[in-house]
C-alpha cells in the first residue's frame, strides 16, 4: 500500500450499488497508487438509507484493498457530517413539533353556550373573520386540537341586521368546550381588544349581560374587529 492515496472522481454506478432508497448526501473516492493498473479505487457515500439510519458506504474495486489512514480520516469525517446533518434534521422536527403544539382558536360569538356543550353546536369564526362586535360584547375562544375536523367556508346569514354573510366553521366532533379548552372573552373598547373573563364562566346570560350593558351605554357607538 502506498504511503499516500490519490483522490480520484467516481461516477453513478457506485451510486446504483447502494441499497435502494438510499439518499446520498456526500460522495468521495480515492485510490491507493498513482499507477492506474496497481490503483484501487474506494468510493465513500454518506447518506441516509430508506430507514432513515445513517451509513457511509465503501465500494471497492479491490476487496482485500486496505483502508489506509486517509480513508479511515474520510470514514471519521462522514460520521461528522452525519451526525450534524441528523442535528439539523431533529432541530426542524422539533420546531414542527412545538409548531403542532401551539393552539389554534375559533370563536363561538354571542357566549350562547356552556362548557357541557358539544363543539358541534358552535358556530366557530375565525379570528378574521368574525362580525364586528361592540363594546361589552361576548365571544367564547374555543381551542382547536388538530385532530379536529373542520368544515371551514360555510355561508350562512349571522345577525341579518348588519346586511350580510358572515363565513364559518363547522364540525361534528362530539367533545364538549370544557374537554377542548375555552375562554370567556368581552370586548373592551377602552383597551380596544378582547379580553379574558372567565369568572363569566358557568354563569347563566343574565348574570353576564349586567355587565356587558354597563359597557354597551359607555359606548354603545363604536365598533372594532375581532383581530385588533
Amino acid at each position: 500500500m502506498t504511503k499516500q492515496s490519490k483522490w480520484a472522481e467516481i461516477g453513478n454506478d457506485y451510486i446504483e450499488d447502494a441499497d435502494e432508497g438510499f439518499h446520498v448526501l456526500h460522495i468521495d473516492a480515492w485510490k491507493t497508487s498513482d499507477d492506474d493498473e496497481e490503483a484501487t479505487v474506494i468510493a465513500k457515500l454518506i447518506g441516509i438509507n430508506k430507514d432513515g439510519a445513517p451509513h457511509v458506504y465503501l465500494s471497492y474495486q479491490d476487496t482485500d484493498a486496505p483502508i489506509d489512514p486517509l480513508a479511515q480520516k474520510a470514514i471519521r469525517e462522514a460520521d461528522e457530517k452525519l451526525r450534524d446533518y441528523l442535528k439539523q434534521k431533529a432541530k426542524e422536527q422539533k420546531r414542527l413539533v412545538q409548531k403542532r403544539k401551539q393552539p389554534r382558536y375559533r370563536y363561538e360569538v354571542g357566549g350562547l353556550l356552556t362548557g357541557s356543550d358539544p363543539i358541534s353546536r358552535a358556530r366557530l369564526f375565525s379570528g378574521t373573520g368574525m362580525p364586528k362586535s361592540y363594546h361589552g360584547s361576548i365571544a367564547l375562544r374555543i381551542c382547536i386540537p388538530e385532530d379536529l375536523d373542520l368544515t371551514n367556508d360555510h355561508q350562512k346569514e349571522y345577525f341579518a341586521a348588519n346586511g350580510g354573510y358572515k363565513r364559518y366553521s363547522t364540525t361534528s366532533d362530539t367533545r364538549t368546550l370544557d374537554e377542548l379548552g375555552y375562554d370567556v372573552i368581552v370586548r373592551d373598547e377602552t383597551k380596544g381588544k378582547w379580553v379574558v373573563r372567565n369568572e363569566f364562566k358557568g354563569k347563566c346570560l343574565n348574570e353576564i349581560a349586567i355587565y356587558t350593558m354597563q359597557g354597551w351605554w359607555k359606548l354603545n357607538s363604536n365598533k372594532a374587529d375581532v383581530s385588533s
